[in-house]
């Protein structure tokens, strides 16, 4: 996985990036951004992004990793004041991961 881009724009947050499940191509996979604050976890629908450069670059794999790419766009009204932890969540079938690097950004001031 990669973090591309997490920054405020405007009036969104725009997180950009790639990833996927180990030994397990992109094809059917749900993607999903994830900010957490504390306690509480909010989880974002991406729109999927081909990036057949990964494929390239894990091409020793074997897999099909085109669609592993993703971006969302989250208006920043729809959230609270706070700092927030992003990560990504991904499942597909029985399979699923969720990591949390060390990114954050502060909304609210």
């Amino acid at each position: 996985y990669y973090f591309e881009d997490v920054q405020k724009t405007g009036k969104a947050l725009v997180v950009k990036g790639w990833g996927f499940l180990n030994n397990t191509d992109t094809k059917s996979l749900d993607t999903y951004v994830l900010l957490k604050n504390g306690d509480r976890i909010r989880l974002y629908s991406v729109d999927v992004i081909i990036r057949k450069g990964v494929t390239s670059h894990f091409s020793r794999s074997g897999l099909n990793l085109d669609s592993s790419g993703f971006s969302v766009t989250i208006p920043i009204r729809k959230l609270e004041k706070g700092n927030f932890q992003v990560g990504l969540y991904m499942e597909k079938g029985a399979m699923a991961g969720v990591v949390y690097p060390n990114k954050f950004i502060e909304l609210g001031n």
